[in-house]
């Protein structure tokens, strides 16, 4: 008898300690939870204080939200430091975005001394996780030899993982390797289709290159209109070499009617960017004297 009393009372007391750690664990859902919600509405003390209890409970999804605060300075001053210590404790438990964040970090060297091979490994965890924007990095880092040998044809898969996401980057990128053969056959058609499928998303870099399509006739019929449709496009999204493009279409009335002083003003917006197309152009036609310097 004293044994099955001594039995009932582990019994008792083991179902109490786990209900305690499902208490625990709840306790620090709900304040992660609560944390979300003054996040939303921009109460950022509020939202601090609850991720800092959350996170020191082991919650691995408020330790990145904690250090997403920081790294973008919600509330308090920004601290790529007090980021990257946040998220190594979310990464730790492989939390997705924690270990993207920290591969940026350290490709940066913000808060942490810069380490490409660092920065690698921790993109390669999260594109193993099936993160898009991970497997781009990854891609781009394998095409440059960036923390990794250079390895074209990986470059290649990644892209390729990511654009079937349908991740408009991923899908940009792949194009480009379509359309220059690069560690595939050259294939224009693919190459027109992906950049299509970039820019129906809006992605500016994309949209240029549809553009850039219809005016060289890259797996597409080529078409003036159309070239300078999707190149204003990009230039309306603040592309400076869709800006300088589209500079070039005003000036010689290709796809749109001639027109200098629009050619002009987005020759500026380019030039303004850095563009160094834009600025010798510049300088030519004020040469010319059809720019006026008042």
């Amino acid at each position: 008898m004293k044994s099955i009393a001594a039995s009932l009372i582990l019994l008792t007391l083991s179902f109490w300690a786990a209900g305690q750690d499902d208490d625990d664990d709840q306790d620090h859902v709900n304040a992660g939870c609560k944390g979300d919600q003054q996040l939303k509405v921009k109460n950022y003390a509020g939202a601090l204080k609850f991720f800092l209890t959350a996170a020191g409970d082991g919650d691995e999804v408020s330790a990145y939200d904690l250090g997403m605060m920081y790294y973008f300075g919600l509330g308090i001053e920004k601290n790529y430091k007090e980021a990257a210590k946040w998220w190594r404790l979310a990464a730790e438990k492989n939390e997705v975005s924690a270990l993207y964040g920290l591969g940026k970090l350290y490709a940066n060297g913000w808060g942490v001394e810069k380490d490409l091979t660092t920065a690698f490994a921790y993109y390669e965890s999260a594109a193993k996780q099936k993160d898009p924007n991970a497997m781009v990095e990854i891609a781009i880092r394998y095409a440059a030899g960036q923390g990794v040998k250079r390895n074209l044809s990986k470059a290649f898969k990644w892209y390729r993982k990511a654009a079937n996401q349908g991740l408009a980057r991923a899908q940009n990128n792949l194009a480009f390797f379509y359309e220059q053969g690069l560690a595939s056959p050259v294939d224009e058609d693919e190459a027109f289709g992906l950049f299509w499928e970039s820019a129906a998303q809006g992605y500016p870099t994309a949209e240029y290159n549809l553009g850039r399509c219809y005016y060289l006739g890259i797996g597409v019929a080529p078409d003036k209109a159309e070239a300078f449709r999707w190149c204003k496009k990009a230039a309306e999204h603040g592309h400076a070499p869709g800006q300088y493009t589209l500079g070039v279409l005003y000036e010689s009335g290709e796809g749109v009617r001639e027109d200098i002083s629009e050619a002009i003003k987005w020759y500026k917006q380019a030039a303004d960017q850095g563009n160094e197309k834009a600025k010798k152009t510049l300088e030519k036609l004020r040469a010319k004297g059809l720019i006026s310097d008042s």
